[in-house]
């Protein structure tokens, strides 16, 4: 779970990189829950997955909590990861409701959807 950016400038962008697993998952909610703590008003958090390695059940709990967390505080979260990505279909296979903003890359206009985004 490398960095927080604010790039672009109406993001706080999360990169997220290596696994995503029971290991890790502690540390990733550490790391967004301090980005939900310290985000400016009127920007949208990004999670960036496009650098992950894997994703596990774990992982993607974490990534349920995030968006709670997210709508809890009135911050507009998108998750932002390839469709061709094995990651992305991790997360499709246990997601089955659309609970999870995800876009594969970040565009305003999609803060707070499920919209996929390009090609």
């Amino acid at each position: 779970m490398d960095s927080i950016t604010a790039d672009p400038p109406d993001a706080l962008v999360v990169t997220l990189t290596g696994p995503l697993d029971a290991a890790t998952a502690p540390e990733c909610a550490a790391l967004i829950a301090d980005a939900l703590h310290r985000i400016p008003a009127g920007l949208t958090l990004v999670l960036d997955l496009d650098r992950l390695d894997f994703i596990a059940s774990g992982g993607v709990r974490v990534l349920f909590h995030a968006a709670d967390a997210a709508r809890g505080a009135g911050v507009p979260l998108v998750i932002v990861v390839g469709r061709d990505h094995y990651v992305r279909t991790t997360i499709d296979r246990i997601d089955t409701a659309g609970r999870l903003p995800l876009a594969e890359r970040f565009d305003r206009r999609t803060a707070g959807t499920r919209r996929v985004v390009g090609s």
